[in-house]
């Protein structure tokens, strides 16, 4: 016998096979990679904004709505009675000019970025648009922005 099987009692051979492509391939970072800037660690000339990121009212509170509806009988990370008292909170004080906590708009962004994610693409663009990639980006960016304020909150920058 020659250690390969033929077709027959046993079913046909496996095919043979590829070899992988080179670890530098597969190791590179995918198409929803954001390159971080020293500008979010070390501070940068821009000044970056709330505004920069959040959405409208009405499209907030439809992310909000999709991340209970879809996300959050799946991973409760939040107390839902405490997340609606700060999402309220939140909204007033932007609509007096004031800028929210940063770690509750972190938990604000997370909320709507899972919100998004759970969504089909038809239903972004029919509710809001925009493909639903460019929404991602923005929360994506948003959270990055807000959870390295978080941690400068906390480490008394």
């Amino acid at each position: 016998m020659t250690g390969h099987r033929k077709s027959g009692a046993l079913g046909p051979s496996p095919p043979p096979t590829e070899p992988l492509p080179p670890a530098s391939e597969w190791l590179k970072p995918g198409p929803a990679y954001i390159v971080p800037s020293s500008g979010f660690f070390f501070g940068g000339a821009q000044q970056t904004s709330l505004i920069d990121f959040l959405p409208s009212r009405l499209a907030g509170d439809r992310l909000v709505k999709q991340y209970f509806l879809a996300v959050h009988p799946i991973a409760q990370i939040v107390h839902r009675p405490t997340f609606e008292r700060e999402y309220e909170t939140f909204w007033d004080e932007v609509s007096l000019g004031i800028e929210p906590q940063s770690s509750v708009q972190t938990i604000i962004f997370a909320a709507m970025f899972s919100g998004v994610v759970s969504m089909d693409e038809s239903i972004v663009i029919r509710d809001f648009g925009v493909p639903k990639a460019s929404l991602i980006d923005n929360f994506k960016l948003g959270m990055l922005y807000w959870s390295t304020q978080s941690i400068s909150d906390l480490s008394g920058r």
